[in-house]
C-alpha cells in the first residue's frame, strides 16, 4: 500500500504483528460516531507507526488533503484488518 503526502510517496513496509492488535484496539476504543481531536491523532499515529515512522504526524496533517483523511485512515486499517481476516479463514477448523 501506498500513501502520498505532498511530494513524497510511501511505501507500507512488512507490517509487525503487533499492529494487528493496535488496529483492534483502537476500533473498540473509538467511537467513530463522536470522533473527538484526541481520537484523530490516536489514528493517524497509527498510520504513522504502520508505515514504519518514515513521516510525522504533522507531515499528515500539513500534506493530505482534507477530503482524503477520512477515507486514507479507513483504507490502511481496512488493508490491514483484511490480510489478517484472510488468514484467519485459513486456520483449521475446531471439531
Amino acid at each position: 500500500m501506498e500513501l502520498k503526502l505532498g511530494k513524497n510517496t510511501y511505501k507500507m513496509g512488512t507490517v509487525k504483528a503487533k499492529m494487528i492488535r493496535k488496529a483492534i484496539q483502537l476500533t473498540e476504543e473509538i467511537n467513530f460516531d463522536k470522533l473527538t481531536v484526541n481520537d484523530l491523532d490516536r489514528l493517524v499515529e497509527f498510520i504513522v507507526e504502520l508505515f514504519g515512522n518514515k513521516f510525522t504526524i504533522d507531515d499528515v496533517y500539513e500534506n493530505l488533503d482534507a477530503q482524503e483523511l477520512v477515507p486514507t485512515l479507513n483504507k490502511c486499517i481496512n488493508a490491514l484488518m483484511g490480510t489478517f481476516a484472510d488468514k484467519m479463514e485459513q486456520m483449521p477448523e475446531k471439531k
